[in-house]
């Protein structure tokens, strides 16, 4: 990509210490691809959206509507994942820290 590449993802750390890339898709529905934790020969990870939005009074979406830009930016992650059977950081600062909980207000 280019100098004004800009990052889709809000990349996280779960609680439970595995990668977790939030992203919204071209019509603004909320996606995520995430380190699993299985323990499986090979490593896996949840890709898709977070939760099914529906069409119809039949129909559910349950699929992601990407820009070519996203489907660039998620390729080169999934290329990363297929190489080294883990998600990348983009900075090794990045850790979870749990939300401090807010003192109700008397």
């Amino acid at each position: 990509m280019g100098k004004n590449k800009q990052d889709i993802f809000k990349r996280e750390i779960t609680p439970r210490g595995f990668v977790l890339f939030k992203f919204k898709d071209e019509n603004n529905q909320s996606c995520s691809l995430q380190e699993s934790s299985a323990v499986e020969e090979e490593a896996l990870i949840w890709l898709g959206v977070n939760q099914a939005i529906p069409l119809s009074k039949d129909t559910l979406s349950t699929r992601m509507h990407l820009t070519q830009s996203q489907a660039k930016q998620i390729a080169d992650e999934l290329s990363y994942f297929a190489k080294h059977g883990k998600l990348k950081m983009e900075s090794e600062s990045l850790t979870y820290e749990p939300i401090a909980k807010e003192e109700p207000v008397i």
